[in-house]
């Protein structure tokens, strides 16, 4: 799993074109079963990968490469998975771009900061600005895909009783 860095001062286009180009040469001698993932950033200062277009231009045609999803990440990227509507809309855009298949683990973080302000903060489970109900919008919509608990340690127990609690209640 990997995070695809930042642009800087290149030209976007020519950033994805190098970017893409050296996840091809990586997995041209490639011989494992596990399979590469691409995590969705924030979009922070120029940071790469922060749409599902971008991702889907960067993974190619190569299946053995996927995504990871961070909630943080994608909700400080612009995605609305907060409400059931902006969720639905999201789904729809992983559809048409790399497709729900190509998603293998989900980072289950809330997210210090508004939708849309292209930073990475995460915070702990429905204490922050995503809120609780995507949690159940996620654990809905990728019933069969492991979340991993990206949290700070000192509320770890609570974030994994909320998340077991939530799973329970909907499986």
């Amino acid at each position: 799993m990997t995070h695809l860095g930042s642009a800087k001062d290149m030209p976007r286009g020519k950033a994805l074109k190098l970017v893409a180009s050296g996840i091809k040469a990586i997995m041209k001698g490639y011989k494992g079963s596990t399979g590469f993932l691409l995590e969705i950033s924030a979009g922070a200062g120029n940071t790469i990968g922060n749409t599902f277009e971008e991702l889907e231009y960067i993974r190619g045609k190569d299946s053995r490469v996927n995504i990871c999803i961070d909630m943080a990440h994608m909700f400080g990227g612009g995605y609305d998975i907060k409400t059931k509507e902006g969720f639905e809309t999201t789904i729809k855009n992983i559809k048409k771009t790399i497709g729900l298949d190509s998603i293998k683990v989900i980072h289950a973080n809330d997210s210090k900061v508004d939708l849309g302000e292209r930073k990475d903060r995460h915070d702990h489970v429905g204490d922050g600005k995503i809120g609780k109900v995507c949690f159940v919008n996620m654990m809905e919509g990728f019933p069969d895909i492991d979340f991993i608990l990206e949290t700070v340690l000192d509320k770890v127990k609570e974030d994994i009783l909320t998340l077991k609690t939530i799973r329970k209640r909907l499986f």
